[in-house]
């Protein structure tokens, strides 16, 4: 019993650090793809196409990246 206690201690303790650092690394992540989708919407804002939605559907293509746009509290677009 002795030598079991401190080994529950220390799973519980690398448990919490792996959970914090997963959800750290998710968060980096979806921080990323939001960048990489502002700046291609950015750019693509003053171009041509004037359906927005058009420019979403290619950002999503070309991005490989699932989204979902809301104008208040509305679904305007999704690529789910």
């Amino acid at each position: 019993m002795v030598s079991i206690l401190p080994l529950l201690i220390l799973a519980i303790y690398f448990k919490d650090i792996s959970d914090t650092n997963n959800y750290e690394s998710e968060i980096n992540e979806l921080t990323k793809s939001a960048e990489q989708l502002k700046k291609y919407l950015t750019l693509y804002a003053a171009s041509n196409l004037k359906d927005y939605r058009q420019i979403f559907q290619k950002a999503a293509e070309e991005l490989g990246i699932n989204f979902s746009v809301y104008y208040d509290k509305y679904l305007e677009f999704s690529t789910i």
